[in-house]
């Protein structure tokens, strides 16, 4: 897949738009490889193309400011809808595929999207999904059969030309959800001027070559994976999209595609390392970390197995991808205290120490972490009239507690709102807690994290029963599952007589997550 210069290093200015990143690359290099997913290769030129298909096909049907929502596994739709949504003015909600479908009612309900693309593996759900929703008016399916609605049916037609209705650059384009503490669904508003930070810093990081090839292999209904995507596009990367399969799938393609970067979280990076044996991935000149904390242990197993360059990401949904960077060059230093960090703040950046009130801590004293920049979202949709929760002034409360040391290097050490991240996938425990409850078997629950070899932390749950009931942790596990994406579950079940309260009475889970040793 090697082609002409990749262009990473434009000359100024830079993309005004999110739809400008790819009308440049379909002008400048328009022959060159663009996305493959599942044998389809489409050309910068071609992408192009179909992003004023979507673009059309949605002012047809929808207005300024509507939202699309997409639910499919990873595939080169994604980026169709993205680039078509930001040359028209209209805000795409990237589903994830794992979520159960009332959770997906809740955040199709919440966004109020008008207009849903299934992919052919969810188009059994459409019929339902349209009785759930009242505001959705159109439902269109990728690979139906033919002449029942498809999405290549609604593309269909002569090559439109490009309406160039991008909007300002603070115009929402992406419409991110993930559930809040409360259980209730929030969706971070990503605008055009958001989701260009990023990718416009690390391409000049990354040292991209003429010859480099991507992967995408996390959900790109994630800021993680849908944006990975974005910056190899920015950066005129051939890039490859591959649903989520097996760990040898991801080897296989990495093989097949001779990729040279790739992004993964570390329960992922573990996988791969364990079973790379007998596979080429000599053509690795980088892999990027993130998602969650990575031991120092695998990282240096994963250098012996891969020997390329290594580099860490950290950042949000809410910060549009990445805030800092731990380089390569960091992680050929002689010293595993340096890879507990996640780096120093991309430039740009503005991150800061906080104490409850808002101030700066000393140097290498625990705060809270906020971050203040271009890439920061506009706020959650829908508004909140409580910004405090979410910001100190202008600056973004992360909900992270991390020290910044003397040479700026920051470290997360715990979260404040007992969030977990399993497999890099984040889980809020008042969610599952609401979901449990409901069993009839339960009287109390509390959910927690647990450290976990494989995925970084495990989902765990401590459980009182009901007078007389016996609550059997499969039984639980089987109900939580109705309403609950997989990842969400608890693996861990523990029948309690009672929950350790503060005065207050709210549960100590410092306390359960201390004890979680020795609960069977």
């Amino acid at each position: 897949m090697s082609g002409p210069e990749s262009g990473a290093s434009w000359a100024d200015p830079p993309p005004r738009s999110l739809a400008d990143v790819l009308r440049r690359r379909a002008r400048e290099t328009p022959d060159k490889v663009a996305t493959v997913c599942e044998g389809r290769v489409l050309s910068f030129r071609d992408l192009d193309d179909r992003a004023n298909r979507v673009a059309h096909a949605l002012m047809a049907a929808t207005a300024v400011g509507d939202r699309v929502a997409l639910l499919d596994s990873n595939s080169d739709a994604f980026y169709e809808l993205l680039f078509g949504v930001a040359r028209c003015s209209r805000v795409l909600v990237p589903l994830g595929f794992r979520l159960a479908e009332p959770e997906i009612v809740d955040i199709l309900n919440a966004s109020g999207t008008v207009l849903l693309v299934l992919g052919a593996a969810f188009a059994d759900r459409r019929d339902h999904l349209r009785a759930a929703c009242p505001a959705l008016t159109r439902i269109v399916v990728i690979g139906a059969p033919e002449g029942s609605g498809t999405y290549d049916d609604w593309l269909d037609g002569p090559p439109p030309p490009d309406p160039h209705e991008d909007g300002p650059a603070s115009t929402p384009v992406m419409l991110v959800y993930s559930s809040g503490t409360t259980g209730q669904p929030k969706g971070a508003t990503l605008t055009q001027a958001n989701l260009l930070v990023a990718p416009a810093i690390l391409l000049r990081e990354y040292g991209c070559r003429a010859d480099d090839v991507a992967l995408v292999c996390l959900p790109v209904s994630h800021v993680s994976g849908g944006l990975w995507g974005v910056s190899s596009l920015y950066a005129g990367m051939p890039t490859v999209i591959l649903r989520p399969t097996g760990v040898v799938d991801i080897l296989a393609a990495i093989q097949a595609h001779r990729v040279t970067k790739v992004f993964l979280v570390p329960a992922l990076l573990q996988r791969l390392v364990e079973q790379k044996a007998g596979h080429d991935c000599s053509t690795l000149d980088l892999i990027v970390y993130g998602g969650s904390p990575i031991a120092p242990a695998l990282l240096r197993e994963a250098v012996r197995a891969f020997g390329c360059q290594f580099a860490q990401l950290y950042g949000l949904t809410e910060t549009a991808g990445a805030v800092c960077y731990l380089t390569p060059a960091d992680h050929l230093r002689d010293d595993d205290a340096l890879l507990d960090s996640c780096g120093r703040p991309l430039p740009g950046v503005e991150l800061r120490v906080v104490d409850e009130a808002g101030n700066d801590v000393p140097v290498g004293t625990p705060g809270e972490i906020v971050v203040r920049g271009r890439q920061i979202m506009r706020g959650y949709w829908p508004a909140t009239d409580d910004r405090t929760s979410i910001f100190h002034g202008d600056w973004l409360r992360t909900g992270d507690v991390g020290v910044v040391d003397a040479a700026g290097y920051v470290y997360v050490r715990d979260r404040l709102k007992d969030m977990i991240i399993t497999g890099g996938e984040k889980v809020y425990p008042a969610e599952v807690e609401q979901v449990l409850a409901r069993h009839a078997a339960v009287a109390d629950v509390a959910v927690f994290g647990l450290p976990d070899p494989q995925w970084g932390e495990a989902v765990a749950c401590a459980v009182v029963p009901a007078p007389g009931a016996s609550p059997d942790a499969e039984e639980l596990r089987a109900f939580a599952r109705q309403y609950l994406a997989r990842y969400k579950v608890p693996s861990r079940v523990s029948v309690v007589p009672s929950l350790p309260r503060n005065a207050a009475g709210k549960v100590l889970k410092r306390e359960l997550r201390e004890r979680g040793a020795s609960l069977p």
